[in-house]
């Protein structure tokens, strides 16, 4: 009877472990794809949120929402090629994350979107602030 307990408790811890290290080796993959997609670049800190993937007709799309601390957002923002951000997100952008958990956030005040006007749009980037962290809104198109 021990033993089958202690092998029951040793296929779990095992099972366990496995789910760990598929999630995370999951997040970094889709971290990886977002950035290679939307040309952006991550601080260390960065936590994957929301995450969507579709690819169809040749192209592929990537949807998202991370998380980044706020004292690593202007590296992020200068790594990434963002210059510019305007205040307010107009209501078409929003439509690329009306599936997400997190859209409530883009109706704040403090909302801002990434203002690319000279290049073509591949990708659209908005954030807003929450707590000691800036959630950021991501579509790419490549």
């Amino acid at each position: 009877m021990k033993r089958r307990l202690t092998l029951v408790l040793l296929i779990a811890a095992i099972g366990a472990q496995t789910f760990a290290l598929t999630a995370c080796s999951s997040e970094r993959k889709d971290l990886l794809s977002l950035e290679t997609c939307g040309s952006l670049v991550f601080p260390h800190g960065v936590k994957l949120v929301e995450f969507e993937q579709q690819t169809g007709f040749g192209d592929e799309v990537v949807t998202a929402v991370v998380e980044i601390p706020a004292d690593e957002m202007d590296d992020f923002k200068t790594k990434s090629g963002l210059a510019k951000f305007t205040a307010g997100v107009p209501k078409d952008w929003k439509y690329h994350w009306r599936d997400t958990k997190s859209l409530p956030l883009l109706e704040s005040e403090q909302a801002y979107r990434a203002d690319e006007e000279q290049l073509a749009q591949t990708r659209w980037v908005a954030y807003t602030t929450k707590d000691t962290s800036e959630i950021v809104f991501i579509h790419a198109l490549c």
